[in-house]
């Protein structure tokens, strides 16, 4: 945990500089070329190197939402609460909360970052059949250039049958289950 805006900023940047060449030497020195990145806004070198292999890499959209919105320049006191538009469930925030945006440090990164994601391939993980809206609103953004892949959960081997037991409860189950479950423990059938 940083104990700082400010130190998080200088992390940031220290990690996208030092971290892109070593990274991109990974990259070409793989025996199976990778199909995809998932990675966040914190590393957008990943966006450079998903472009020059030609593969897709995940981002996240409510971040697009707040920028696309300009929440930080057009919402009203520090304190007044808001309802965050584009995304298919009501989610209400504050100015306060995301007052880290207003920082002019983070200006070039959060515009590297909207440029990057919205040029890139989107790779969701979520399954398009539990949340269909997020998949729709996802795929608008990206020009339909989205793939949704499930939780990585499903992809580990040896928890495949409890998770897909977990998932095949239905739906509105699942749903319910993602909301309230503590991602730091495995789901218990």
């Amino acid at each position: 945990m940083q104990p700082s805006l400010g130190m998080g900023f200088s992390f940031s940047n220290a990690a996208n500089f030092s971290w892109q060449p070593p990274a991109e030497k990974l990259f070409d020195e793989l025996t199976a070329a990778p199909s995809c990145i998932n990675s966040d806004m914190c590393l957008p070198y990943t966006i450079h190197i998903a472009r020059k292999l030609n593969i897709p890499c995940f981002f996240l959209q409510c971040f697009h939402n707040l920028q696309a919105d300009n929440v930080v320049e057009n919402k009203a006191p520090e304190s007044e609460y808001f309802v965050l538009f584009g995304i298919p469930d009501k989610v209400v925030i504050s100015k306060a909360q995301i007052e880290h945006l207003t920082d002019k440090r983070w200006k070039h990164f959060i515009d590297e970052y909207v440029a990057n994601s919205i040029a890139t391939n989107g790779t969701i993980t979520n399954f398009e059949e539990l949340e269909p809206a997020y998949a729709r609103d996802y795929k608008k953004m990206n020009n339909d250039k989205v793939w949704c892949t499930g939780p990585f959960l499903v992809s580990n081997k040896a928890s495949t049958t409890v998770d897909r037991a977990w998932l095949s409860l239905g739906i509105e189950a699942s749903k319910s289950g993602l909301r309230n479950m503590d991602l730091r423990k495995r789901p218990i059938m």
